[in-house]
């Protein structure tokens, strides 16, 4: 699974694909958090809310300046 996180602005969108391709993103999530600054530190994280523990395992992390076009399609 990949997982992406998308600011615009104030707005955060959150979306995932099973094949990584453009084409394939599909929104989780869109909020917004008011003033937010404009340098963010970010990072991941696996729980398991309804079990006593799990374990994963991220292959990758990738930064990227490149903003999206459109918040809710992650393109």
């Amino acid at each position: 699974c990949f997982l992406r996180l998308t600011r615009k602005g104030a707005n955060i969108g959150m979306h995932y694909s099973l094949t990584g391709k453009p084409s394939s993103w599909r929104l989780v999530r869109a909020f917004a958090i008011e003033n937010l600054p404009p340098t963010l530190m970010v990072g991941i994280h696996a729980q398991a809310p309804f079990t006593a523990g799990c374990s994963a395992t991220f292959r990758s992390f990738e930064l990227s300046p490149e903003p999206v076009l459109n918040l809710r399609s992650g393109l």
